[in-house]
């Protein structure tokens, strides 16, 4: 992979049938990759977990609906890097469109449509954020203050992206 990838660290495990779309993707050292796992346009940053049949979309809006005249395969293309941050953890069958900050842990089966905070845990359909990690250098004024801005603005991944720290990722 580090002939095909834009960048792919060192001692990476990679599942079988796992496939990467596209080549702009970027793996850390040490992350662990399950199986069956599809990548697109993401960067996954070093000791990061994803467990089986994790789906990292190029972002959420890929496809373009501006003709009703033109099927989905003519229709323009967006996309944007999502961004695993350093040491996080997501569960078996995942579906994740945002960004996900540092030390973050997302449930099996999730569906992440906004970027979720360092350090905290999200679950559910849509991914939500239930627990933050005992993390001595966040202030819980500041967590309560990222959670809330994602949940009441209407570009929640700018917002909390903004509020928490987590670097947004560049448009595509």
């Amino acid at each position: 992979y580090r002939q095909t990838l834009r960048n792919c660290g060192r001692d990476v495990y990679l599942g079988w049938q796992t496939v990467f779309s596209m080549p702009e993707a970027e793996v850390g050292d040490r992350a662990y990759i399950g199986r069956s796992c599809g990548i697109g346009f993401a960067k996954i940053g070093e000791e990061v977990m994803l467990a089986d049949e994790v789906q990292i979309l190029s972002g959420g809006n890929e496809h373009g609906r501006a003709d009703d005249h033109q099927t989905m395969h003519e229709q323009a293309q967006t996309y944007r890097q999502i961004t695993i941050g350093y040491g996080a953890w997501i569960g078996a069958g995942a579906i994740v469109m945002a960004d996900i900050g540092e030390g973050a842990i997302v449930g099996a089966g999730a569906v992440v449509n906004k970027s979720i905070p360092a350090h905290c845990v999200a679950v559910g359909v849509p991914a939500r954020v239930v627990n933050r990690l005992n993390i001595e250098k966040d202030s819980s004024e500041e967590w309560i203050a990222a959670i809330k801005t994602a949940e009441e603005s209407s570009s929640p991944h700018e917002n909390i992206a903004n509020a928490s720290g987590i670097t947004p990722a560049s448009g595509g």
